[in-house]
């Protein structure tokens, strides 16, 4: 019997409209991964990933997708059915994640066994990012606590 071992995929939330065959491609490695018998899968579907400091170009992205969710989503859900809001839909962008998010997600459910099996989003992102944060932080002072009664 082979040992299962975690596997934390890098996916995708959304697709780039020019980009037609990005987000299912994207899901079918989603599906083979989950199919697997040897791993223990962790998908991480990020928005748009921003930096100030790595990926500077994307603030102004940023900003974008943050009004248009604020007034495009709002909007397109007074739509009725069947008035292009389909096609609308896909024109819709996603929430953005910390680059620093994403990273810390990945490390956490690459240690923690609390995620294996699981498809993680944005929000999730930075709940997990802050989690990570706090144990870490747990750690260290009992750690220096340790050290200190030593």
């Amino acid at each position: 019997v082979k040992e299962k071992r975690k596997l934390v995929y890098l996916s995708a939330y959304k697709n780039f409209p020019f980009l037609t065959r990005y987000l299912p491609t994207k899901r079918e490695a989603e599906d083979i991964i989950k199919a697997s018998e040897n791993i223990i899968p962790i998908i991480l579907r990020p928005g748009l990933i921003y930096s100030k400091e790595e990926r500077p170009w994307t603030g102004p992205l940023r900003l974008l997708t943050t009004i248009n969710n604020n007034l495009y989503s709002p909007i397109l859900n007074l739509l009725p059915e069947g008035s292009g809001k389909e096609f609308l839909k896909n024109l819709e962008y996603n929430k953005s994640v910390n680059l620093k998010d994403l990273a810390n997600c990945a490390v956490a459910a690459a240690l923690l066994d609390d995620y294996n099996y699981t498809t993680i989003e944005n929000d999730g992102m930075e709940h997990i990012s802050n989690r990570l944060l706090e144990k870490a932080f747990i750690w260290a002072i009992s750690y220096w606590n340790l050290r200190i009664k030593k």
